[in-house]
């Protein structure tokens, strides 16, 4: 562990015409640089390697992003080893972002050549991670307290290295991926009403319970840590994926599984009513998924809804616990029976109030999904 005196070094001002402006976030070939500091009074208990793997590695932040985007978005990048400063943490608070950011990083600003971390050539490093190894006291944190502005990056997050508060063993790389949902996008939460046992999306999407993993007995050191997918139509807005259009009743619609194709179906109602479609198969970051098939989103005036399959809704009418339903629990964030055909073979939806009828549902051998959508006035 490098020991460095805390000295703050004022950001660079580049003369001339100046910077370029940053490219959208989450679009092209960019960059990320990871910086881990110590506090005084407290000892790192993740590796270099374990950092460099949940952002860098096969199961880390690369490959959600190269599975989510269908590689319209892809990254790479470097994580510095651990810096130890000279100030304790001694129990601050977590939501002092900028302080924070500024202090994290000037234990490696002059190591740091920002050149190499950025991919646009706006002189800017592309994204910067601050982590600390110190653990706050709460689990809950507004993507507000994530987020601070340095003039070296485009975009620099303040994060701890392990989980957030007392949960979570590893780098909160789903954390980091669903507020910055909110952060760059204005994507707003669809966990529903937790607290209630109304659990909206469930574990489905990254929006929703997703954040933490993909099923319901995950254990807490592994909250955060592998994601599940982003909801296709928050896909499209990023313009990750480009979806098909179904305007008339079509016959034979063929999607494949997302994880490998980007295959999305929208379906435009009257009303401001759109239908998603999409297929999730056990591959990537689906794998751990309770159940796979045919996932139907619907948008509408009043919000968003995953049609289950099964016509239960059990997803909103869990158990009123009246505290935060944290993994591993019995409570369904999503089961097998949600998806079409799914665990009970369901291979119709109807919505009369729409004008939408889905017929014909059939999963195929190889993962794909075949239906009919019938369009009525």
């Amino acid at each position: 562990m490098h020991k460095l005196p805390l000295v703050l070094i004022p950001a660079l001002v580049v003369a001339g015409c100046g910077p370029r402006p940053a490219p959208p976030p989450w679009t092209g070939e960019q960059r990320a640089l990871v910086v881990l500091a110590s506090w005084s009074d407290t000892e790192p208990s993740v590796t270099r390697d374990e950092v460099e793997a949940a952002f860098f590695g096969e199961d880390g932040l690369t490959a959600w992003f190269a599975e989510n985007s269908a590689g319209a978005f892809t990254w790479s990048g470097e994580v510095l080893d651990w810096r130890e400063l000279d100030e304790p943490w001694d129990d601050r608070e977590p939501c002092e972002d900028q302080p924070l950011a500024e202090l994290l990083w000037d234990a490696a600003a002059g190591d740091v050549a920002r050149r190499d971390h950025d991919a646009d050539g706006n002189r800017r490093i592309d994204h910067l991670f601050l982590l600390h190894d110190a653990r706050s006291r709460h689990h809950r944190i507004s993507w507000r307290c994530m987020f601070a502005e340095l003039k070296v990056a485009d975009h620099t997050m303040v994060m701890e290295a392990q989980g957030l508060g007392p949960l979570g063993a590893s780098p909160p790389i789903g954390l980091y991926v669903h507020e910055a949902g909110h952060a760059h996008f204005g994507f707003e939460d669809l966990y529903g009403a937790r607290y209630r046992g109304r659990y909206g999306i469930g574990m489905w999407g990254l929006m929703g319970l997703g954040q933490w993993g993909p099923h319901h007995h995950i254990e807490r050191e592994q909250l955060w840590r592998h994601p599940t997918h982003l909801e296709p139509f928050h896909k499209v807005r990023v313009g990750w994926v480009e979806p098909q259009l179904v305007e008339d009743t079509t016959r034979g619609v063929r999607l494949r599984p997302v994880e490998s194709s980007g295959d999305v179906v929208q379906i435009a109602r009257p009303g401001g009513v759109t239908y998603t479609l999409e297929v999730r198969s056990p591959v990537g970051f689906s794998a751990g998924l309770p159940g796979h098939g045919l996932l139907v989103w619907r948008e509408g005036p009043d919000g968003v809804d995953l049609i289950q399959a099964d016509g239960r809704d059990d997803l909103n009418h869990g158990t009123d616990l009246g505290a935060n339903p944290l993994p591993p629990i019995d409570e369904n964030f999503g089961d097998a029976a949600d998806p079409f055909p799914g665990a009970e073979g369901v291979t119709s939806y109807v919505s009369e109030a729409d004008g939408v009828r889905l017929e014909g549902i059939e999963l195929q051998a190889d993962g794909s999904v075949i239906l009919d959508v019938v369009l009525t006035s």
